[in-house]
């Protein structure tokens, strides 16, 4: 019970420091699996959020992946790049640019799935990202980040029931 206290203080404080509540939704109730991993990646019955202030501007530029999971996950890179006509690409280990749609609210459409932001720190360092209903997820850094702001995606990664096990450092 502390335990849980001690999550609800942290993202109530984390919310503050960066100015945004996150938007929540409601998404579908089966357990997202793959055979190769113990359990789901994530608890259908955790709470699941996207960070509202999240935009193509914040996330343009190189990330480095810390941890992933999934196959539609990135392994080492991350990349947003901008267009002439004012979109933009996501380019995942330096492969193939797939085209990203702003959908407002920290959500961006890339090809027929939704990438969320769940969590981005004040200065846009440290992000953690989830394929919403597909089994992937991510914490990416710009550069080497204080720890307690990587400390503090992996406690949005435990309060959005993701499960540790699935996750693996760059290879």
């Amino acid at each position: 019970m502390i335990h849980a206290a001690r999550r609800v203080f942290v993202l109530g404080g984390l919310a503050a420091l960066t100015g945004v509540l996150p938007g929540c939704a409601l998404v579908s109730n089966a357990p997202l699996k793959d055979t190769r991993h113990p359990g789901p990646l994530r608890d259908p019955a955790a709470p699941i959020a996207s960070q509202v202030d999240v935009t193509l501007d914040r996330l343009r530029g190189e990330w480095r992946v810390l941890s992933s999971a999934g196959a539609l996950a990135p392994k080492r890179r991350f990349q947003v790049r901008a267009l002439s006509d004012g979109g933009a690409v996501f380019v995942q280990d330096g492969r193939a640019d797939l085209p990203a749609t702003d959908l407002g609210q920290g959500r961006f459409g890339v090809l027929k799935q939704q990438y969320w932001v769940h969590w981005m720190d004040a200065d846009a360092t440290v992000a953690l990202v989830g394929v919403l209903n597909a089994p992937a997820v991510w914490i990416m850094t710009r550069a080497a980040p204080p720890a307690d702001r990587v400390n503090a995606a992996w406690e949005v990664f435990d309060w959005y029931g993701y499960n540790r096990e699935w996750m693996r450092a760059p290879e």
